[in-house]
């Protein structure tokens, strides 16, 4: 995988947040890594994610689900950062079409500088 798109989200004049995209070759795999975020707004495109257990990162507890985009297999970890407004402290891991142990590879490896 290799780097594909980095861009800022503005939230308000003084809050931005960072979104990461990783892909193949053929774009059919990605990881979305996305500091800062509303959680509905990020979570808003799967209906059907089920929580599926959880993992710490940094300290903080993180969620865990699965579900679907159209065909697509979503994996997510999402947790929050304390000591951060929001909705920079949403942060969020997203994975299309990724084997569980490349995701679970990715979610191991996270560090967070504070």
């Amino acid at each position: 995988m290799v780097l594909a798109d980095r861009q800022l989200t503005e939230f308000s004049a003084t809050l931005v947040g960072v979104q990461t995209l990783y892909s193949d070759a053929t774009g059919a795999q990605t990881i979305q890594i996305m500091s800062g975020g509303y959680a509905d707004e990020i979570t808003e495109s799967y209906d059907n994610l089920v929580p599926v257990g959880s993992v710490r990162i940094a300290g903080a507890d993180a969620a865990v689900l699965t579900g679907s985009l159209l065909t697509d297999r979503v994996r997510l970890v999402f947790w929050k950062m304390s000591g951060l407004a929001a909705p920079c402290d949403n942060h969020v891991i997203i994975a299309t079409n990724v084997p569980e142990e490349v995701f679970n590879s990715v979610v191991g490896s996270i560090a967070v500088n504070a």
